[in-house]
């Protein structure tokens, strides 16, 4: 009678002795292995700190994880640390947007002050530009024909530094002696509102609803009185 040697196999893998019938001699696969996902670097500092908190509280009594490292006195120290540290910093930012705006206010009583104050200049003087210039202003210049102002160019909306800023640039305008700055959410249609009247090219506009799109315009004003505005700069409140 014919039979199979139970210690031979054949190159296809398979046994012949078996019981359960033919199984391949193959090895188990191996387990994918899991990591933890940090991604820190590109959280804020609020959601540092949340995601901090978190793993705490999911650590505490987790009886997965007995001895953890570093231990936990020493982790809840430095995260407790860390919170300080924001709450110190964010007291300081709102002392210094309103220290900005006390300021600002302050430039603009300047502004007024010295603008009445040209204006008794101007009637005093006659019209003598030696006169005028030795009040310390300095005289306008006559080379601008009235109408000649042209709109803004380069107008530029960044994010500002803190939350709800943009910060506004454009070129500088030849005969503008002030400029006014429209403002308006940008999914409305003509909604503008002034938002401020600067001497300077550039404003930083503050408490903007974060996340909101905004829609900003500007024009200089004149002798002749306001100029064209210019195209209109787009941004999103950080």
């Amino acid at each position: 009678m014919a039979f199979f040697d139970s210690g031979a196999t054949f190159d296809m893998g398979l046994s012949f002795d078996d019981p359960g019938g033919l199984v391949p001699l193959t090895p188990n696969p191996r387990k994918t292995m899991a990591k933890p996902k940090l991604e820190l670097k590109k959280k804020t500092d609020l959601q540092l700190l949340a995601y901090a908190k978190n793993h705490i509280a999911k650590m505490t009594g987790n009886a997965n994880f007995a001895t953890p490292m570093p231990p936990a006195p020493e982790l809840e120290a430095i995260v407790d640390g860390f919170e300080d540290w924001i709450a110190s910093v964010t007291l300081k930012e709102n002392d210094y947007r309103q220290t900005v705006v006390e300021k600002d206010s302050s430039r603009e009583e300047v502004v007024r002050m010295l603008t009445l104050r040209s204006g008794y200049v101007e009637a005093a003087s006659g019209g003598d530009e030696a006169k005028i210039l030795s009040s310390g202003f300095e005289v306008r210049s006559t080379a601008t024909p009235v109408g000649a102002l042209t709109a803004p160019g380069n107008l530029i909306a960044k994010a500002g530094d803190n939350e709800g800023e943009i910060f506004l640039d454009w070129d500088p305008l030849a005969g503008a002696s002030i400029f006014e700055v429209d403002c308006k959410l940008h999914t409305d249609a003509e909604n503008f509102q002034r938002v401020k009247s600067v001497t300077d090219s550039q404003l930083l506009v503050t408490g903007l609803t974060p996340g909101a799109m905004y829609a900003f315009r500007v024009r200089g004003v004149g002798a002749s009185g306001p100029g064209p505005w210019s195209d209109e700069a787009v941004r999103r409140a950080p």
